[in-house]
């Protein structure tokens, strides 16, 4: 890991879908509560399909009460790419972003979800069999630019698994195809880069 867990203090992450932290965040954040930091996940929707209505849940009402409430250190999302492409990924992109530019405490940093090419070599076109990657997704960042690198210690990684397993529905298909062990493999890492060098 570049950063050490304990050096991010207080995180907030900001994600579309209740498993988009699972999938993204969930050995960032257990680590950092086994360390005593405060970790507050917000998602936009409980993963039911439904849509936004601009006028009702826009930039500042969705995000920017919860980043003056939690006063975090690190506030970690997607990137603009949405990491997968889906709409309402780029959607939280946008309006954490512009949360963060608007009511971010001073000293604060933003972090996107990326992934490695050792990811993307391994694992992209086995996923996209279940169409899982728009054309041009994931974000690739070479290792030497990610801000944030965990290589998940087994222990997390079991519980890094659980979190996944729960969201049963999106994962029934692959598993089926891959083999129970498919999480375990392809969700060894979680990665971040500085939100400003994407800008």
């Amino acid at each position: 890991m570049k950063k050490d867990v304990s050096e991010l203090g207080t995180i907030l992450g900001v994600w579309a879908h209740p498993d988009d932290e699972a999938y993204l965040s969930a050995a960032l954040m257990a680590w950092a509560r086994r360390n005593g930091q405060r970790v507050v996940v917000v998602t936009a929707t409980k993963g039911e399909a439904g849509t936004w209505d601009e006028e009702r849940w826009s930039t500042v009402a969705m995000v920017r009460p919860f980043i003056e409430d939690v006063q975090p250190k690190t506030v970690i999302t997607f990137g603009p790419d949405g990491m997968t492409g889906h709409d309402d990924h780029k959607a939280v992109s946008a309006w954490t972003t512009e949360a963060f530019r608007r009511a971010a405490p001073t000293g604060s940093t933003l972090y996107y979800a990326t992934q490695t090419k050792a990811f993307a070599d391994r694992w992209v076109d086995y996923l996209n069999r279940f169409n899982v990657f728009a054309p041009g997704t994931p974000p690739i960042t070479p290792d030497d630019e990610l801000a944030i690198r965990i290589d998940i210690p087994p222990d997390l990684l079991e519980l890094k698994v659980k979190a996944v397993m729960a969201h049963d529905s999106q994962i029934e298909g692959m598993t089926s195809v891959f083999g129970a062990d498919w999480i375990r493999q392809s969700q060894s890492g979680e990665y971040f880069r500085l939100a400003d060098e994407m800008a």
